[in-house]
């Protein structure tokens, strides 16, 4: 399985977050997930052609997964896609929220008091509890064609 994490930059908060994600995978011992990352201008100039064949050719050839970190980059992209292909691409913020209500404090604090760090730590967690589950789907899948 491929996971591809889409920023502006190969610095700052997609580099933290590939660090480690990178290391929950090493420590659940998930070597068989890659992790890439690409740059928005890696695709090409916003509306051209370029774009919308190198993220096509990214989705069919190579990523199982995408994680952008900005909205403005999931609207982007999802233009450029083939619709079948839209299910793969997930904004890393949304991934960060996803909690189930036992884990919510019981006040209800307001997710802006969370620092960086806790941040990407819930995402990275939650975004290796997702890929668990597909993986598992995958060989149920499989297992299941194989059995026909």
């Amino acid at each position: 399985m491929k996971v591809l994490l889409v920023g502006l930059e190969r610095v700052g908060k997609l580099f933290s977050m590939e660090s480690l994600f990178k290391k929950k995978l090493t420590e659940a011992d998930m070597t068989d997930v890659e992790v890439v990352t690409a740059e928005m201008t890696e695709f090409g100039s916003p509306g051209g052609r370029k774009l919308e064949r190198s993220m096509n050719e990214v989705l069919r050839d190579e990523a199982d997964f995408v994680v952008v970190m900005e909205p403005w980059q999931k609207d982007l992209l999802t233009r450029f896609m083939d619709y079948r292909n839209w299910h793969k691409i997930h904004l890393f913020a949304d991934i960060c929220k996803r909690k189930s209500k036992a884990d919510m404090p019981s006040c209800d604090v307001d997710f802006g008091y969370r620092n960086g760090n806790e941040e990407m730590n819930d995402g990275c967690r939650n975004l290796l509890e997702g890929l668990k589950m597909l993986l598992r789907k995958r060989e149920s899948d499989s297992s299941g064609l194989a059995m026909v």
